[in-house]
């Protein structure tokens, strides 16, 4: 069984591309304190912020830019 509790997690990944991009949404890891979309860019290694909540990171990742 998995251990319970109330508090959100800091991070949750929530999709990964083929050129090792990871993205998170921010649950309190990041200095922002906004729940944004935030990326792993391979180039810097530096988790940054996109600046899109889930829904517009969900439509974005769909429908492209």
């Amino acid at each position: 069984m998995g251990v319970e509790s109330d508090t959100p997690p800091p991070a949750v990944l929530i999709a990964d591309d083929d050129l090792g991009v990871f993205f998170a949404l921010n649950g309190g890891r990041f200095a922002a304190e906004n729940h944004s979309v935030w990326y792993f860019a391979p180039d810097t290694l530096r988790w940054e912020d996109t600046g899109k909540g889930y829904s517009d990171f969900h439509y974005w990742s769909l429908v492209g830019d």
